[in-house]
């Protein structure tokens, strides 16, 4: 978990941690106990996430499997021990042997060096994990603070006026907790706090450059393939060493074998011991293991082929994320530097000052409808800037998510 730990520590602020024994879960339960009695930040989310959900503590076992199978590859093959008994009338044959693969003990080098590339790209594959899930609980985050700022806007404007406007946002804010909560690993309706406002926008965004030159030195997708294509490579070269043996067993043999004679007057009996060895070679007499060294190039070749279509693909993919991230951002700036025609927050506080000191409340004036309408705007074109500065880092680290920007677009895990 060391590297997991290092990348997850590097790029979130946060700690991943493979919960194994039953203190590790009452540690775990206990900080995301901590955690939840706090107002919910972006980084608080994601720690609950990291600590608690099983989808990602399923891709940690994944990774133990790795590792047994790395430390298993790593070890001299098993010797196999043979007992062979016949019996007749007057005779007795007993014949053991220890087997040993004389090919698995000669390619153990090569073998191990293959195992330990596959489970270095394991290690990257779980931080891989990781990252995603702080990406998808992140951009979740955002989408329930922006329904939670809906629904206060929308019973500030319209309080008890707009029974319609108030269920159908109040609904939409359940739906976008009840996502979060999946994401954080809530077994319940945990009853956690959200901020009131989406996070304002920043005072200075990212260049195009900074996206490229991170997509291409930090992307943990490539590294997977780059470790992968470095097995298959010593996978090749095995194959290619062993084409014209497919295995060599070399047998250690003792026989024992009593013997008796029966005569008029006596019985006599010969023992006789013989030590020797058995060797057994499988040799591809059809091909010469020609088949298995094109299955060996092409699973090369094709590796090959799709690290270099990931490296093409990178560049243009931050690209796209950038224009997303930008656009947003530009969008989101039109929203908060619009005057709001009402005066702003003091004169929809007077709007619902007015609404709630009359006897039957009136409807909304058409400056006012245009105020909250603009308001609910910009919370979404804030919320959608910030979901795509968190899909810009996490395509910068190698990481896809779900993608996609507004409200009721969560993940349906």
């Amino acid at each position: 978990m060391a590297p997991v730990q290092g990348i997850a520590y590097a790029e979130l602020n946060a700690d991943a941690v493979k919960v194994s024994t039953e203190s590790e879960s009452a540690a775990a339960a206990e900080r995301v106990a901590a955690l939840l009695k706090r107002p919910l930040t972006p980084g608080a989310a994601v720690q609950i996430a990291l600590l608690n959900n099983r989808g990602l503590q399923a891709s940690y076992n994944e990774l133990g499997i790795s590792e047994a199978q790395y430390v298993q590859a790593s070890l001299p093959p098993s010797p196999r021990f043979g007992f062979n008994q016949l019996v007749g009338d007057l005779e007795v044959e007993i014949t053991r042997q220890l087997v040993g693969n004389v090919l698995a003990l000669a390619t153990l080098p090569a073998r191990s060096e293959i195992a330990q590339a596959r489970y270095r790209a394991a290690q990257i594959r779980a931080a891989e994990a990781t990252l995603t899930l702080a990406a998808e609980t992140r951009k979740q985050f955002y989408r329930a603070v922006a329904a939670n700022e809906q629904v206060n806007l929308i019973m500030q404007t319209h309080g008890s006026a707009g029974d319609a406007e108030v269920s159908e946002a109040r609904m939409k804010l359940r739906i976008e907790r009840e996502r979060l909560a999946r994401l954080m690993g809530q077994w319940d309706d945990v009853d956690y706090r959200l901020p009131l406002h989406v996070p304002s926008l920043p005072a200075r965004i990212r260049s195009v450059r900074e996206a490229e030159e991170q997509a291409l030195q930090r992307r943990l997708d490539l590294r997977v393939a780059k470790l992968e294509l470095d097995a298959l490579a010593k996978s090749l070269g095995l194959t290619q060493a062993t084409r014209f043996v497919s295995a060599f067993d070399l047998a250690a043999q003792n026989r024992y074998k009593s013997t008796e004679k029966d005569s008029a007057d006596s019985v006599s009996k010969t023992k006789t011991i013989t030590n020797g060895f058995v060797a057994t070679i499988e040799i591809p007499l059809f091909d010469f293991g020609q088949a298995r060294v094109a299955e060996a190039e092409q699973r090369y070749l094709q590796a090959a082929n799709r690290l270099a279509e990931m490296a093409v693909n990178a560049r243009s993919e931050a690209r796209e994320a950038y224009h997303a991230y930008r656009g947003t951002y530009e969008i989101a700036r039109a929203h908060q530097k619009r005057n709001a025609p009402t005066g702003g927050l003091a004169g929809i506080q007077a709007g619902a000052k007015m609404i709630d000191q009359a006897a039957a409340p009136p409807e909304p004036a058409p400056d006012m409808q245009e105020w909250m309408s603009h308001n609910i705007k910009a919370i979404e074109a804030r919320r959608d800037f910030w979901i795509a500065d968190t899909e810009l880092t996490a395509l910068g680290s190698g990481t896809r998510t779900n993608g996609g920007l507004g409200s009721l677009g969560g993940p349906q895990i």
